[in-house]
């Protein structure tokens, strides 16, 4: 009993002190706009207080980079045998512009405002017209809603050949209003599919498109008016 006493104690005394298993190496993989350095200095500041490959910090290391890195959707770090800590980054993708204050906020597709942009690129923009403040990490939007966007943004022009010059959101995000090349606007309920409303879109435009001066509103089932 004492040998195998003496022998546990041993491997716990090796696995938790040894300098065998101290850290000498940090890979980062994944990063696109974040920069690897800021991630290794993060990982760092916990090996000068724990430099122990086994005792190292894991969970803490993960909560730290991803307050710091708003556009740093999932991270995972591990621990590689004996002396490597390796930190994946999965950041995240751009689905809409959220315009608001004068500002333009990337969005991903879970409703997070994860960056500031300048430019819109190729992403639909969305204009806040009750210009609420956005904090950068915060989830302003659902994911419904995104999905409603990019779907509005993918198929009104291809299936009603009704080009969009403009998306806004007047009081809440359930009510969605496109401003089109034709001076007129469409108004949608993003709590109904968006393709159904394309859909209905469709039919009475033939019966419509010259009598439709200010909008046109898909907002009820199988109804829709215009004026």
């Amino acid at each position: 009993m004492i040998f195998w006493l003496i022998l546990i104690l041993g491997g716990v005394y090796f696995f938790a002190y040894s300098s065998f298993f101290n850290i000498e190496d940090v890979v980062v993989e994944g990063t696109r706009g974040v920069n690897p350095d800021e991630v290794k200095s993060i990982v760092d500041s916990y090996r000068s207080s724990e430099d122990n490959l086994f005792k190292f910090p894991v969970e803490k290391v993960e909560n730290d980079i991803t307050s710091k890195f708003t556009q740093v959707g999932k991270v995972n770090v591990t621990r590689g045998v004996p002396k490597t800590i390796k930190v994946e980054i999965s950041e995240r993708d751009g689905f809409l512009i959220w315009q608001t204050q004068g500002k333009n906020y990337i969005v991903d597709k879970t409703g997070v405002a994860f960056k500031e942009a300048i430019e819109t690129f190729s992403l639909p923009v969305v204009v806040d017209e009750q210009n609420k403040a956005v904090k950068l990490g915060d989830k302003i939007l659902t994911k419904n809603f995104v999905k409603f966007i990019t779907s509005v943004n993918a198929n009104l022009e291809k299936k009603t050949k009704t080009k969009i010059k403009k998306i806004i959101v007047k009081e809440s995000t359930f009510e969605l209003q496109v401003i089109t090349d034709k001076g007129w606007k469409v108004i949608f309920d993003t709590a109904r599919s968006a393709d159904d409303q394309i859909n209905d879109m469709v039919i009475v435009l033939p019966y419509t498109k010259n009598k439709i001066h200010e909008y046109l509103d898909l907002r009820v089932e199988n109804w829709a008016y215009y004026k």
